[in-house]
């Protein structure tokens, strides 16, 4: 049985002194390595530093580089909360996104606010005695996005998770693409291959995206499936790449098919912000969208469809607003059920469901897709409008055009089921940086028909 690590300093030190690379990058045109040793010393020099500052928080721009990971860990182990930022957003921008987490809520937050103060002021606040926290955004699909606390033991255990259905060893190298400030990427493209064995890649950027693979040969990737489209579509995986673990976002049997032609593992993962990532991860290569579950996981399934589960990677709270669990039961708003054998299959999200008066349920994202194939080139999205279902058309040349897609769908369904009109949406829907739409911006804004 793999080790469990309850800390980052406890996963630290177990690797500290090793002549193992942790990292290998670009620094311009030269490709270079770190080994444990050398990132062991460097990070003991960080911590001291850190130690010195009286910050009870700081925030960082969550670069995938090496000193960005090494100071990263050195503010946690010094006892500092750290905000994990998008690094395309400015401090000043993503500091207002943070206290507007829960604006609706309340006009000031103490405690929120004196939580980020810190970053607003750098002034002197009160340092944690154990190790820091990590503090992640929510996506913001169904509803505004949320500040999520996770502690590094939390975060430990997520990739332990990972390492007990999906093994990285020695001599695995992982492609690290994705952005750290999601939990996805940090979890497993980061933690998971540092507390394993595997040497992390560090991607270069945007503008590399698509010859990576080609330059640093990994042999797993994580990925999301707009990203995965894109190296296809380029024909840019490396021969050597063994395993596509896929996150984050709905992934079709064609991009899976063509994964699987070139002779790689398709693994899905599930989980949430607030769970650390790692729920379930499929093992089977025939049905990669039966997920079994991670170790130490309990999931069951809500008279409405919904998952709810128990896990010790659960987070310690929503800052400011404290922790929604239920008796250590967290319910994910996501749709699913469980297989004759025990997997996992998630079907939806349940704010993706619209209930209309009469109880009749409509799937947005299935009559979505249908909608886009009536409206080629245009984007739709169905939200309630005074309890009944609307079409909202993105990138559709006229009303007339989107009201004639409305109509054909309307004659595919039940009169229960139809749509009552469409609006125009002025500019591309709303969409977070997987490419799933921001529902509750949709639901909050009315449009003129």
């Amino acid at each position: 049985m793999e080790e469990k690590f309850e800390s980052f300093r406890e996963l630290l030190h177990r690797r500290c002194g090793q002549a193992l690379p942790v990292f290998s990058y670009a620094r311009g045109e030269e490709r270079r390595s770190l080994s444990w040793s050398e990132f062991s010393a460097q990070l003991q020099e960080k911590e001291r530093e850190y130690r010195s500052s009286r910050a009870a928080s700081v925030l960082i721009a969550a670069e995938t580089n090496e000193d960005t990971i090494l100071s990263l860990f050195a503010h946690v182990l010094a006892g500092q909360d750290v905000i994990l930022a998008d690094p395309g957003l400015s401090e000043e921008r993503f500091v207002q996104a943070a206290l507007a987490v829960r604006a609706e809520a309340a006009e000031a937050d103490e405690e929120l606010t004196e939580r980020l103060r810190p970053v607003l002021a750098r002034e002197s606040g009160r340092r944690r005695e154990t190790e820091g926290r990590l503090i992640f955004f929510t996506s913001g699909t169904s509803e505004r996005s949320k500040a999520v606390v996770l502690t590094s033991r939390a975060l430990c255990l997520s990739a332990w998770n990972g390492q007990s259905m999906l093994p990285c060893r020695e001599g695995d190298v992982i492609l690290s693409m994705l952005p750290l400030a999601h939990v996805f990427g940090f979890v497993c493209s980061l933690l998971w291959g540092m507390a394993y064995g595997a040497c992390i890649a560090l991607g270069r950027g945007r503008r590399h995206l698509m010859d990576d693979c080609r330059y640093f040969r990994p042999t797993i990737l994580p990925a999301v499936p707009a990203l995965l489209e894109a190296l296809l579509r380029q024909n840019a995986l490396n021969p050597e790449l063994r395993t596509v673990l896929i996150g984050a976002a709905p992934c079709t049997e064609a991009v899976i098919r063509a994964v699987r032609e070139k002779g790689i593992s398709v693994r899905f993962g599930y989980g949430l912000t607030e769970t650390a990532s790692g729920l379930a991860i499929s093992t089977d290569d025939d049905n990669p969208f039966a997920m079994a579950l991670c170790p130490d996981t309990e999931v069951t399934i809500e008279e409405d469809g919904e998952i709810a589960v128990r896990t010790p990677c659960l987070m310690e709270a929503y800052l400011g607003q404290g922790n929604p669990a239920v008796d250590g039961k967290f319910f994910t708003g996501d749709l699913g059920y469980l297989d004759e054998k025990g997997a996992l299959h998630v079907t939806g999200r349940k704010k993706e469901m619209l209930v209309l008066p009469s109880g009749v349920k409509i799937f947005c994202p299935d009559v979505e897709r249908e909608l886009e194939r009536l409206m080629p080139g245009a984007e739709a999205a169905v939200v309630l409008r005074g309890g009944k279902p609307v079409l909202l058309a993105a990138g559709c040349e006229t009303l007339q055009a989107a009201e004639t897609a409305m109509a054909a769908y309307n004659q595919t369904v039940s009169r229960a089921e139809q749509l009552v009109r469409a609006e125009r949406y002025p500019g591309p829907l709303p969409r977070t940086a997987t490419g799933k739409l921001k529902r509750w911006m949709l639901e909050e804004t009315k449009y003129e028909a």
